[in-house]
């Protein structure tokens, strides 16, 4: 597996005027079965995602791109088992940076701990694929039947500080 990692740093206002649409994202994630029941998803308590949004003032977000073995024929369950030991490497680096920053972690909803869950962009409002496309110009990939995974995995996340 290549593993490849982009970081881009720029203010959080920038971000939200041109990247947010909080209702689009909203309506899409009630349509989800874990909406009210994962700990990362929506809907969250009245004011939460405007308190965190309105203390910080820059965001980092980070891109984690997984191409997985081109031979391989692999379930979304499986591509997720088979990358879990980058995703945590990833995920427990950007917990220890904002830590270090008093942050606040978006992303890797799907953790694989619970307790690192933590609310994925999309559930803030934030679309991922323009993220990708207009600040890395890079392409979000799908699944090619609905149940492999595409050939490679990109996880987006964000540090709020």
């Amino acid at each position: 597996m290549k593993t490849e990692t982009f970081r881009k740093e720029l203010a959080l206002a920038d971000y939200v005027r041109d990247f947010r649409d909080a209702e689009r994202f909203l309506v899409l994630c009630r349509q989800c079965p874990r909406y009210g029941r994962a700990k990362g998803c929506p809907p969250f308590a009245d004011g939460e995602v405007e308190g965190v949004l309105s203390r910080c003032r820059r965001v980092e977000i980070t891109v984690t791109r997984i191409t997985l073995p081109a031979d391989a024929y692999l379930t979304y369950r499986e591509a997720h088992a088979l990358t879990a030991p980058v995703r945590r490497e990833v995920l427990d680096g950007l917990v220890a940076r904002a830590e270090a920053h008093a942050g606040h972690v978006l992303g890797f909803g799907g953790a694989m701990d619970p307790a690192q869950q933590r609310p994925s962009l999309e559930a803030y409002g934030f679309d991922i694929s323009r993220t990708l496309a207009e600040l890395f110009g890079l392409e979000l990939l799908w699944s090619p039947d609905g149940e492999a995974a595409p050939p490679v995995l990109t996880y987006v996340a964000a540090i709020l500080f």
